[in-house]
């Protein structure tokens, strides 16, 4: 039963990160026909031309350099955390959200692949602004700790939480058979921490909601 659980779980990793690479396909594809025809028209827009360009380049690197998830290494979580920050912070669609970061000092080591614990870390937090998209205060908590063998990241919000019939659900049924396909994205986030030996979970409040994410501390940081 739990081979099977966990076979599962794989598929439909697997199956996302499928998807995510076929979208980028699309997306180049659409580009080189918009760029053909922006080269037919007279005069031909070379600015624009020039940006689709960039755009092709910059998906078709992160296509080529998507990693496998299995392919682990030693993640150190608050350098990769304030990278994260630091990137979104520079972004439009973060635009006057209030990051608040507070990491645990004994600088956490885990095992992961650091492609896919960004993009988990990223899904989380933007789930969170999605979150807060009528709320006045549009505020973001990222914090660490370690709790024995573990390392917790907490992300915080201050929107309007997760309805509470929803919870028991949100993360462990597949979005492809729910209403609308919607939490795909959280979904992953949860199949991928568990391949790494992990947990997800999310505790609404009456303002906001926090979702933790539990690693194993990775053994070969000299940790005890």
């Amino acid at each position: 039963m739990i081979e099977d659980k966990e076979r599962k779980s794989t598929e439909l990793l697997f199956w996302s990160w499928g998807h995510d690479l076929g979208k980028k396909a699309m997306t180049i594809r659409e580009l080189v026909y918009l760029t053909k025809r922006s080269l037919a028209s007279s005069p031909p827009d070379f600015d624009l031309i020039d940006s689709r360009l960039d755009m092709i380049d910059r998906l078709s690197a992160e296509m080529m350099g998507t990693p496998l998830p299995f392919e682990l290494e030693h993640v150190s979580v608050n350098s990769l955390i304030q990278e994260l920050v630091g990137r979104l912070e520079s972004l439009e669609f973060f635009r006057n959200v209030l990051f608040q970061v507070d990491l645990d000092p004994s600088q956490p080591i885990v095992a992961a692949n650091s492609v896919w614990l960004h993009r988990t870390l990223e899904i989380i937090i933007e789930n969170a602004v999605e979150a807060m998209s009528d709320s006045p205060s549009r505020q973001i908590e990222v914090s660490t700790r370690t709790n024995g063998t573990w390392v917790t990241v907490a992300v915080r919000d201050q929107g309007k939480g997760i309805e509470r019939e929803l919870l028991s659900e949100i993360l462990r049924s597949p979005p492809i058979l729910r209403p609308g396909g919607k939490g795909r994205g959280l979904y992953i986030a949860r199949l991928t921490v568990e391949l790494y030996g992990g947990r997800v979970e999310i505790e609404p409040a009456p303002v906001g909601t926090t979702v933790t994410i539990w690693l194993p501390l990775d053994r070969g940081d000299g940790q005890e």
